[in-house]
């Protein structure tokens, strides 16, 4: 079954569903949510281990399902991840995997359009029904390319991923973390943006109302900094506006209990930075990976990031190297590219460009 779904997420905590479009074998159809039709036979399926759900960068449309139904889905299949692995490029549109997989041109002018609007106009659907229309063949072509490169296990491993409660509820876990500039602040400080972040997280929740119609970003940090005790030096902060006035005692009261919170008596951990040699070091692992990924024609996005090949320097130079706390040396990552990263940076593997052909050329250094 191919899915896709039309949303808007501006106005709520949770996005509102305007639209679901399916494919099943050769027919198309949308699903009008708005008109009070029961969705729990579209959450069965997806929940079902007998069929296999095509998404397109799924992840927001899955995440509707899983907060409506409270259950992950089963045996997704996304068209957008499956595509970087056979060298169609790093989060490829849906426009652009249907021209290079069918030679198709879609119209797409209708993503920003009012899907809560009814009834909708012609171009509105002939725009939905496209959405889908691919999904299936997209699947075929793309698991077909993947079984005849020996791919087919490494995408599965990877699309596991959507069958986690975590992936859906990760964001919710550490609010404080989404908050901008929130590195900035001393540690008593830190701990009061903790506790605002949490209350924001559950105030939007309960008025399913965005985060910033809450508390904005930059009104967490001035409270946290100036952590005010009543409401004159509340209402005195330049970012906190008199709309929050029906917040203000909430507010008043979560920061006095945050700054009578006991602060850890561990020291805080530093992540040790790292030298000059091993930041070159790292360019050059990151230099290797892309290399290695263009001969694998895979996305090294999907790979390893920058931060994960800093970690990987620095675990490698401490007293207790474990490849296993790494996942570019884990599962289908491993047998990828990540054991020749790893010869690389033991030393064991050296790479020369080579002048009449134009190409890298990577070698065992004799030991």
């Amino acid at each position: 079954m191919g899915i896709d779904s039309e949303f808007i997420p501006e106005n709520t905590y949770y996005p509102q569903l305007a639209l679901v479009q399916l494919a099943v074998e050769n027919d198309c159809c949308l699903v009008d949510p708005l008109s009070n039709l029961d969705l729990s036979p579209i959450e069965d399926v997806l929940q079902s281990e007998r069929v296999i759900s095509i998404v397109h960068a799924g992840a927001q449309d899955m995440a509707i399902f899983f907060y409506r139904s409270g259950k992950p889905p089963k045996m997704v299949f996304d068209t957008q991840l499956a595509a970087s692995f056979v060298g169609m490029g790093h989060q490829v549109s849906y426009a652009s995997m249907v021209q290079q997989l069918f030679g198709v041109s879609l119209k797409k002018g209708q993503s920003y359009t009012d899907w809560m609007k009814r009834p909708l106009l012609a171009q509105q659907v002939t725009y939905a029904l496209e959405d889908v229309a691919y999904l299936i063949g997209a699947y075929e072509k793309l698991a077909g390319e993947l079984e005849n490169k020996g791919r087919l296990g490494w995408v599965t491993e990877e699309l596991r991923m959507y069958e986690e409660s975590y992936f859906y509820l990760q964001h919710a876990e550490h609010p404080e973390k989404r908050v901008k500039k929130s590195r900035q602040l001393k540690l008593r400080e830190q701990a009061i943006l903790e506790t605002l972040a949490n209350w924001r997280e559950e105030k939007a929740q309960e008025k399913n109302l965005p985060r910033k119609k809450i508390l904005p970003d930059p009104t967490i940090v001035d409270l946290s900094r100036r952590a005010p005790q009543n409401e004159a030096e509340l209402f005195s902060i330049r970012s906190v506006g008199y709309s929050m006035k029906r917040y203000s005692s909430e507010l008043l009261h979560v920061i006095a209990q945050a700054k009578k919170m006991p602060l850890s008596e561990e020291a805080p951990k530093f992540v040790s930075s790292l030298d000059g040699d091993q930041k070159l070091l790292v360019d050059f692992l990151q230099f290797c990976l892309k290399a290695f990924c263009a001969q694998e024609d895979i996305s090294s996005s999907y790979v390893s990031t920058k931060a994960e090949l800093e970690a990987l320097v620095r675990d490698y130079f401490s007293d207790s190297f474990t490849p296993e706390n790494h996942r570019l040396l884990t599962g289908w990552r491993k047998d990828a590219v990540g054991l020749q990263v790893l010869r690389c940076l033991e030393g064991k593997m050296g790479v020369a460009y080579h002048p009449q052909t134009g190409k890298l050329l990577f070698a065992a250094i004799p030991q």
